[in-house]
């Protein structure tokens, strides 16, 4: 049986009572053998790692350049395609510096795996007040467009429900 994946992340600012909720979330997924992806960064998703590997889970971690937070990813560099299709969910893509431009193509790769072939389960994620905002609106809107669930902790216990129907449970 495949393992099943889910990507997660959210703002580096998230609240620490979010960042406990999301390294519980974490921990409880990969009790249940999910793999997470995610990009290492601070908040949100150092918070889902830390979760996740407290209890030995599996993690993908992708990064959008070498040494990114002093890490070592599965991918280390987005390619050339993550580029194009977090470019092409941009309204304003010129505009991005080269590193912020690293920074979205590596959430296309959280998204849909090294391969970009292999959406993950669902999105768990965070954003204030629930808002398809800053660089985790941009991760819900790919997404979104790639038929993966987006499961917004913002909401509270509807989240927490959302995702056991995810999980068939």
């Amino acid at each position: 049986m495949k393992k099943m994946v889910y990507a997660a992340g959210g703002s580096r600012k998230a609240p620490p009572d979010v960042l406990l909720l999301m390294r519980r979330v974490a921990s409880r997924l990969a009790q249940r053998g999910l793999l997470l992806r995610t990009g290492g960064a601070e908040g949100a998703d150092r918070a889902f790692w830390e979760g996740a590997l407290a209890q030995g889970g599996k993690i993908e971690l992708y990064l959008p350049w070498p040494g990114f937070g002093g890490l070592k990813g599965v991918l280390e560099r987005p390619r050339s395609e993550a580029y194009r299709i977090a470019a092409y969910h941009h309204p304003a893509w010129e505009r991005l510096s080269p590193g912020v431009r690293a920074l979205m193509a590596r959430n296309v790769h959280v998204l849909l795996g090294s391969d970009l072939r292999s959406p993950a389960a669902f999105f768990a994620c965070w954003t204030p007040g629930g808002e398809v905002v800053g660089g985790t609106g941009h991760a819900i809107r790919v997404a979104l467009a790639h038929g993966i669930p987006v499961v917004n902790l913002a909401h509270g216990r509807r989240s927490l429900e959302e995702i056991a129907n995810l999980l068939g449970k």
